[in-house]
Order: C-alpha cells, then sequence, then structure tokens
C-alpha cells in the first residue's frame, strides 16, 4: 500500500497551494526501470523524461530522474530503504504484489488511453482517516435532525464516486485522482450564520467560488481557518489539513430556486459533495495551472466533471440547472451528457491540461 497518512496535500514550502503528483511520478519510474526493451540507464533515462513530458507532469531535473531510477535500481539489488522517499518505498514494497504488478503494468503501457483496470484491485492507497464534525450551529438546527449525515454516509459515497469515475478517465488519470481524494482529513457540517463566519476568513486562493457557498474544499488549513473552525465546532482543527465544508441550510435555499429539477436535500447533499470531491481529485493540476484569471473558472468545470461521471452522468440535468444560477465561473460545465457533442472529448482533454 502507498501510505498517504505520512502526508499532507500542503508539501512544498515555496508555495503552500502545491504539490507534486508523487504515486504517479513513483510508479512510472519503477516501470521503466523494469522495461526489458530497454537496454542501457542513458536509454531508461530518456524514456521516463518522454513519458513525464507526455503526461504533463512537473519539470524534474536529469539528476532527479537519474536518482529515482538509482535508488529502485539499488533496492532492487537489495539495499536499504534508509535513502528513499516514503513513496519510493512503498511502491517498491507493494510491486511483489500481483495486483500491483497489474496496476504498474497497465499505466505503464496504457498510454492515456480509458480502458482496462475494472478487473484489478485499485485499493493501491492508505488513506488519511477522515472525522466527520458537525458545528454547533447545526447541531441545533432542524436539518441535523432530518438528515442522515454520517461517516458511513460520505465514505461510502467517496467509494461509488471513484467506482463511477474509473469507467471515464485513463488509469493514469484515476490513480492521481484518487491519489488526491485520500488526503481528506475532515467533513465539516457548518449552518447558513457559521458559513458566512468562515466566508470572511477564507483563503482566497482555493478552488471555487466562495459567494453563499452550499459546499467548500480547503486544501490546506491555515492558522485563521483552523481557529475559527475550531470554534465553531469545540474541537480542534489542525493546520494544514484538508477538509470539505457543507451547509445543508445554503443546499435547501438553492432548492427552491430549482424549477426543472425537484431533489431531495439528501440528493443535494450528495451532489454538493462530490462537486467538492471534484475540487479535490483535480488539485494537482490547478496548483500547478496557478492563480491566473481563469482558474477558477476551469476549476468549477472539473469539479462538475467529477460529479457528473461520479454519477454516471444520472445527476447532470440538476447540475447545469444549478450552474445556470451560480456565477458565471459555474456556467457551461462539461456533462456526461455531452458525450456526442463534436467537441466533447477536446473540452475534457482541456480539464486535465497543466
Amino acid at each position: 500500500m502507498i501510505d498517504l497518512k505520512k502526508h499532507k496535500l500542503d508539501e512544498t514550502k515555496k508555495n503552500p497551494r502545491e504539490h507534486t503528483w508523487r504515486a504517479l511520478e513513483e510508479i512510472l519510474a519503477y516501470d521503466v526501470l523494469n522495461d526489458k526493451t530497454l537496454v542501457c540507464s542513458s536509454d531508461k533515462n530518456m524514456h521516463l523524461r518522454k513519458i513525464y513530458n507526455d503526461a504533463k507532469l512537473q519539470a524534474i531535473r536529469d539528476s532527479s530522474l537519474k536518482m529515482k531510477l538509482s535508488n529502485y535500481n539499488a533496492l532492487s539489488s537489495g539495499s536499504s530503504l534508509d535513502n528513499c522517499n516514503a513513496y519510493t518505498k512503498d511502491v517498491f514494497i507493494s510491486s511483489s504484489d500481483l495486483n500491483f504488478q497489474s496496476l504498474y503494468n497497465d499505466i505503464y503501457i496504457n498510454f492515456w488511453r480509458k480502458n482496462t483496470l475494472k478487473n484489478i484491485n485499485l485499493n493501491i492507497f492508505k488513506n488519511h482517516d477522515i472525522k466527520l464534525l458537525y458545528s454547533n450551529g447545526y447541531s441545533k438546527s432542524k436539518y441535523a435532525l432530518t438528515l442522515s449525515l454520517t461517516l458511513g454516509y460520505f465514505t461510502k459515497k467517496i467509494e461509488e464516486y471513484e467506482k463511477a469515475m474509473l469507467k471515464y478517465v485513463t488509469p493514469q488519470h484515476y490513480i492521481e485522482h484518487v491519489n488526491a481524494i485520500g488526503h481528506l482529513d475532515k467533513i465539516i457540517i457548518l449552518s447558513e450564520s457559521e458559513a458566512k463566519i468562515i466566508k470572511g476568513c477564507l483563503n482566497q486562493n482555493i478552488p471555487g467560488d466562495i459567494c453563499d457557498f452550499m459546499g467548500m474544499f480547503i486544501p490546506g488549513i491555515n492558522e485563521i481557518e483552523a481557529k475559527e473552525l475550531s470554534s465553531l465546532i469545540n474541537e480542534k482543527v489542525n493546520k494544514k489539513e484538508t477538509a470539505i465544508l457543507l451547509c445543508p441550510e445554503n443546499m435547501w435555499q438553492m432548492m427552491s430556486s430549482l424549477k426543472n429539477n425537484k431533489p431531495t436535500l439528501m440528493e443535494m447533499v450528495d451532489k454538493v459533495f462530490s462537486h467538492e470531491i471534484g475540487h479535490l481529485a483535480f488539485y494537482f493540476y490547478y496548483s500547478k495551472l496557478g492563480y491566473h484569471e481563469g482558474w477558477k473558472t476551469i476549476a468549477e468545470k472539473q469539479a462538475n466533471w467529477i460529479s457528473s461521471i461520479a454519477h454516471d452522468g444520472k445527476i447532470d440535468e440538476l447540475i447545469d440547472e444549478i450552474c445556470s444560477l451560480q456565477p458565471f465561473s459555474y456556467h457551461y460545465p462539461v456533462l456526461l451528457k455531452h458525450k456526442n457533442d463534436i467537441h466533447y472529448n477536446d473540452l475534457i482533454n482541456g480539464l486535465y491540461l497543466r
């Protein structure tokens, strides 16, 4: 297993909202080392560079490429694990498992095509332990009495989303998405008034529009956010934790504006939660894109795409109508119902640019 508990989503000092695709990088490096068609080390280095470039992964120095391959080569020869990073160790140790071998091989030879992982055990990550927290205001509200929001409900939803996503993304993209989702630490349910309080202290460099939010994804909670959230739930929230905030009261208000769709409040929670999971799934992408003028529009399209495929397109009409009532960055989502449109594949590919 690749143990994500050893890592936070925000790991780099250069940019506190930035991260690298460590799991995919390490799996591809391991695969290149074991490619029997590549005889000498220079061929392996060149091929790994090409793969990383094709995948548009982060820029990696040639010396770092050589070190990655050197580490795996040393491990294969029986050297100590002490000088390797945690991802390298976990990928190497897992490689003796037949399921992992099949998965690694498929990721390597698939060349970014959708298809073949359906019969493979994909549970390769040891995820963070998710904690569900209710704010004081929400706990006293009527919504707490009518909604059955349990940790089991949310963890089951994540499993359902990931299983559905597998049908529509490449094996490589799947690994990137579940690698990111595995960093989720907290799900926090807030009242409307508490959501307004949090809105005032949120870091603006987070994906999504923070008007009267129904849901909010925070990649790495900062000190001010941690202090405010802790006061609202009477439990310590730590800096650098990854959280999703949900406000059923604001969802209820959105429901009253809908004319063509009549979801239940639980169905709205499902929709909003899958949207925030979509932000988390794509986090590695816009952390690399940087916060340019159009990044929030891209982020919303990415989140709505994940929400769509996570439900096999069954809530596309609901997503579409809600988007039409939200700020412009939400408009014109790319959804599974558009799959027969002539530009559909180009639009999907555009979501994965970085």
